[in-house]
């Protein structure tokens, strides 16, 4: 963390920007740094283990993104050259990883049993910025080269960030066993989803306002998405109906091969566009960013689970 916080730091010296802007990206790169600190410094507490909380591995993901908007504009802008944009975006995406991993290591106060807020902030959170790496390789797939993103911070505030508030907050339905309340959790899971990933589409994509962007419609979209929704709520309700679902990783990876097509099938909606699975030159560093986000999903969030039935309460 402080490595790529520094990183940060230094590839926003380096840019021609504000004043301003400039101390705000030093500032979230910084964030970073102050991760890295507070949990080397709880993993020097002998016998204790790594015991800093939730904030690290937060604090180092908003910085992340933070630093994303703030240093994608200038490129946009041709303020900065495609060069510096990419290591930044890169930069910012290794935070992405290694911020979750931060919340994977300060696992103990967050292991209670049943619901606590730390811990519903902790899951969610895993889920979404594995989501958002996803989509981004998803993205990338087809280009020709690795692209910097774009940015719009309406979309990313007012329709982006419900969407994430939504996923957490359905963190709290999990530990609810009856029928309807399983079923209603997928439910509200591919609703949350639906909102965040139509915001980050405006926002990463398009690069603009995602109330003004609409939706220009593509009926092929539309039925991918339709189905891969449908996908979600059936198999992992049906998986977690038939028994207690001991091994995390079964229910990520049907989240996984759900979500796939869900992105496909809303960014064909979004853009108009038929979902066409397509692998450009960017192939390699698409693959990177899956592989990524489907450690953050499939690893990391499972083995929080499993920290927690071991860690005692």
């Amino acid at each position: 963390m402080a490595v790529l916080g520094g990183i940060e730091v230094v590839l926003a010296a380096a840019t021609p920007i504000g004043r301003v802007r400039l101390a705000a990206e030093v500032a979230s790169g910084a964030a970073l740094v102050v991760s890295g600190v507070l949990l080397g410094r709880s993993a020097r507490q002998a016998g204790r283990g790594i015991s800093a909380g939730i904030l690290p591995g937060d604090l180092a993901l908003a910085g992340a993104l933070l630093y994303l908007g703030l240093a994608m504009p200038p490129f946009q802008q041709h303020h900065t050259v495609r060069a510096t944009a990419v290591a930044q975006f890169v930069t910012v995406l290794a935070g992405l990883v290694v911020g979750c991993a931060g919340l994977l290591l300060s696992r103990t106060p967050t292991a209670r049993a049943g619901v606590s807020p730390g811990r519903m902030v902790r899951d969610g959170v895993l889920l979404i910025t594995g989501t958002i790496l996803v989509a981004i390789a998803l993205g990338q797939l087809a280009n020709p080269m690795l692209m910097p993103p774009k940015w719009n911070w309406i979309s990313f505030i007012g329709i982006t960030i419900p969407g994430m508030l939504i996923l957490v907050a359905r963190e709290g339905l999990k530990t609810r066993t009856a029928p309807a309340a399983v079923i209603g959790s997928e439910v509200v899971l591919v609703a949350g989803l639906a909102v965040m990933l139509l915001g980050s589409n405006a926002n990463l994509i398009q690069g603009k306002n995602g109330y003004h962007a609409g939706l220009v419609g593509n009926s092929t979209g539309l039925a991918l998405w339709l189905a891969a929704a449908a996908l979600l709520v059936v198999a992992r309700s049906g998986w977690k109906l038939a028994g207690s679902p001991g091994v995390p990783a079964i229910g990520a990876a049907l989240y996984l091969v759900g979500v796939a097509p869900l992105i496909y099938g809303e960014r064909a909606v979004q853009l108009g566009k038929d979902p066409v699975f397509k692998v450009g030159a960017a192939f390699p560093a698409a693959a990177a960013i899956l592989a990524g986000g489907v450690a953050v999903v499939a690893v990391m969030r499972p083995a929080a689970a499993w920290f927690d039935r071991r860690t005692p309460t």
